[in-house]
């Protein structure tokens, strides 16, 4: 049995938009949503995550009791715990792509999306966080729009294995538990960790800022707050603030 709850839906727009509403009317820490399918499945800076049947969609319900000041470090935590299960799973190599995406080779796999409450008063501190996790499990390429041909993959087209969805649940909780207490822990230990899966790290990429500038250069890896860095064709490092970084083609 888990120590852990666990919510299941077929379907939900979002299951991170259900899970701030378990986390507002007060569900423990590690409670999980999860859904066979969204229908308003979202990704970072509103992007449509687009779900499937055949994958695994869940959120998770954290309080940490480390400082507010960590808790962008939280995304990268549920990368490496995901990836870890992942990696047991199968003998595959799984790479981060800072902030919050998983890939094989150069094929997105899953995304992450964290989100906070609203910063509490009376206790001093956010109070909880929702860690949402979308992996494509056994979707086959023809289950995505066409406009993602060469851009996704999935568990099963990668290895050939099908698992149900279902039984990532439980390890991924766990393993985002352990990553967690790490990050705490041993803060730098854990980046170096980080370090090692980094996509982007020595690649040629480019920054779309928010102010819609471009900015070319080469990934140069995460500094000890958990920000990228970016080294530009001045030769100036420079940290990444929002907007999003791609490989260049």
């Amino acid at each position: 049995m888990n120590r852990f709850p666990i919510h299941r839906f077929d379907v939900l727009p979002s299951t991170n938009l259900t899970a701030k509403e378990y986390a507002d009317n007060g569900a423990p820490s590690l409670t999980v949503i999860t859904a066979n399918h969204q229908s308003n499945g979202r990704g970072r800076m509103e992007r449509e995550f687009t779900s499937p049947l055949g994958g695994l969609y869940m959120s998770i319900i954290l309080r940490p009791d480390f400082d507010d000041s960590i808790m962008p470090l939280v995304t990268l935590a549920a990368g490496l715990a995901c990836t870890s299960v992942i990696e047991k799973f199968y003998d595959l190599t799984i790479s981060l792509k800072w902030p919050n995406d998983l890939y094989v080779g150069a094929r997105k796999l899953a995304g992450i999306l964290t989100e906070t409450g609203s910063y509490s008063y009376t206790l001093r501190k956010i109070p909880y966080v929702v860690v949402g996790i979308g992996i494509n499990v056994n979707s086959r390429p023809q289950d995505f729009n066409s406009s993602l041909n060469g851009i996704v993959t999935s568990l099963v087209s990668e290895s050939g294995k099908e698992y149900p969805p279902s039984s990532f649940i439980a390890p991924i909780v766990e393993s985002l538990e352990h990553y967690c207490r790490y990050l705490k822990e041993e803060k730098k230990c854990f980046l170096g960790l980080w370090r090692q899966k980094d996509y982007l790290y020595g690649k040629k990429i480019y920054w779309d800022k928010p102010d819609s500038d471009i900015v070319y250069g080469i990934g140069m890896g995460i500094d000890s707050t958990g920000c990228y860095l970016i080294r530009d064709l001045q030769d100036q490092i420079l940290p990444v603030l929002g907007g999003r970084l791609q490989v260049m083609e």
